[in-house]
């Protein structure tokens, strides 16, 4: 693809997308990105607040996103939600792919009990003679 010679931004995306888990991995990549290009954009995951005609209204945060980076992102939710990208306006093209995980969020206190076992098993295998 070659670069434009002319100054043509590219919009926010609205991606037509609802996300069931608060964790996800997203990449963002460009063909045409300068070296000294780190920051890709922003996500501005968005619920559903019903007002204004349905529209995903409610704002939950802005994450900065960087170029050539699988970036783990945990959403302060726990509802569905959509996301909004905010290309910067020096990027010409963009290459957006976004992993969301599917198992389920493990709380640390159900986590606590099973590293007890897991240690105490260790402790019981170095002890054994």
């Amino acid at each position: 693809m070659p670069k434009p010679n002319f100054y043509n931004p590219i919009p926010s995306i609205d991606l037509p997308v609802s996300f069931s888990n608060n964790i996800f991995v997203i990449k963002v990549t460009s063909q045409h990105a300068l070296k000294h290009w780190r920051i890709a954009g922003w996500i501005n995951p968005r619920i559903n607040s019903g007002l204004f005609g349905g529209f995903h209204t409610d704002f939950i945060a802005n994450i900065k996103v960087y170029f050539d980076r699988n970036q783990l992102i945990k959403i302060p939710i726990k509802e569905k939600f959509f996301i909004t990208y905010i290309v910067p306006s020096w990027v010409f093209d963009i290459s957006l792919s976004i992993w969301e995980y599917q198992g389920s969020e493990i709380e640390l206190s159900e986590l606590k009990p099973i590293l007890r076992e897991i240690d105490k098993k260790v402790s019981d295998i170095s002890d054994f003679q």
